[in-house]
């Protein structure tokens, strides 16, 4: 019944004299126009969000780096693949560097440009949380992806951190049997995903009082900066005993090299230039682990969003489980890493559940962007 209707009526029983029905009809129009008519638009659905298809946006802070361009192409592969193509007309892609100050301007932007969901890679765990909360606010869909913020406002989703931190020290404490000095190469200071790595270590590192940690360093997740800094950090270090890295164990490999320094058990990521290193020095003694850490968290990011569009539910925080990949038996490694994309390829190129694209879908994007 429409509130013209509904007055009507109203005016009628007052004319009438009958206090109990006015009274009746009263309760009814205010009620009516108390509960908002989400199908009363054709401009949205039953979830409120307005009807597909949807611009998407997405905020990246640090860039420069392959992981960071094969998540940008993962979250475009994703907007590209069966059935997604139809409920997307576009992606708009900011980069911020790790400037919180150009990002919250960055999101605003991408607000006034009416996407209906922003993915953010954001640069700490609190920066971008006002933003965050006004973009949600203004009924925008907000998926935190990579990298947790502390508001409870948006949706997040990231390779499980902590786990990437234990797993991959766990694996070098048993490589040297509970005993040996141990460097970590670290990635960004105040960054989430490396205080939260650092965390999983030191958990890991509670079982092994034999195994003390002599030196740590920044590499900001450049492999030049790391190279540098770790060819620096071995002359003055003679006995060192293994290697936990924030995806550098390439660089590690390679300072080896240089120094003409016998190797040590290094842990690194899954990106191409270590996973072949360990494929092929097996036979000159590098034992090596790759701790999956997949830029596909962007796709994974994009299909939440999609989700809730739709009207679906999904956890609001979900963590993707690293796993292990040594040379132990270089079988391995057989078909896991892909030479002609370049050293700076993450092998672990999808996120089985949530990416929906193809290899070559992926691989269209990395290097071109």
């Amino acid at each position: 019944m429409t509130a013209r209707v509904l007055s009507l009526a109203y005016r009628i029983a007052g004319g009438r004299g009958g206090i109990a029905l006015r009274a009746a009809v009263l309760f009814t129009l205010v009620a009516s126009l108390a509960i908002p008519r989400l199908s009363a638009s054709a401009h949205t659905t039953q979830t409120g969000y307005p009807k597909s298809p949807w611009i998407i946006g997405l905020s990246n802070s640090l860039y420069g780096n392959g992981w960071r361009e094969e998540m940008v192409c993962s979250v475009k592969a994703e907007a590209g693949a069966t059935p997604n193509a139809r409920l997307i007309s576009r992606v708009r892609v900011t980069q911020a560097g790790q400037d919180p100050a150009r990002q919250i301007s960055d999101i605003r932007g991408l607000i006034s440009q009416g996407a209906n969901a922003i993915l953010i890679n954001p640069p700490n765990p609190t920066a971008l949380n006002s933003v965050i909360e006004q973009a949600v606010r203004r009924g925008i869909v907000v998926v935190v992806m990579d990298q947790l913020v502390t508001s409870p406002a948006p949706y997040q989703v990231e390779n499980n951190q902590v786990a990437y931190g234990t797993v991959g020290m766990e694996w070098l404490a048993r490589q040297l049997h509970g005993k040996g000095n141990v460097v970590i190469v670290r990635g960004a200071a105040g960054a989430p995903a490396d205080t939260d790595r650092e965390n999983g270590i030191r958990m890991a590192l509670k079982k092994y009082p034999g195994i003390p940690v002599i030196g740590e360093i920044y590499s900001e997740w450049n492999p030049v900066t790391a190279l540098q800094r770790i060819s620096t950090f071995l002359p003055a270090h003679p006995k060192i005993d293994g290697w936990w890295t924030s995806g550098v164990g390439g660089q590690v490999v390679q300072a080896y090299q240089q120094a003409r320094r016998k190797f040590v058990p290094v842990v690194g990521a899954d990106g191409n230039d270590f996973l072949a290193y360990m494929y092929d020095l097996r036979r000159q003694g590098l034992i090596g682990a790759a701790v999956t850490n997949p830029p596909a968290v962007g796709s994974a990011a994009l299909d939440i969003a999609l989700k809730v569009l739709q009207g679906q539910k999904v956890p609001k925080i979900t963590k993707l489980t690293p796993h292990v990949w040594d040379n132990t038996d270089v079988a391995n490694l057989k078909g896991r890493f892909f030479r002609k994309l370049g050293p700076s390829f993450q092998a672990a190129w999808n996120v089985p559940g949530y990416s929906h694209y193809t290899f070559n879908q992926m691989t269209s994007c990395f290097g071109k962007s």
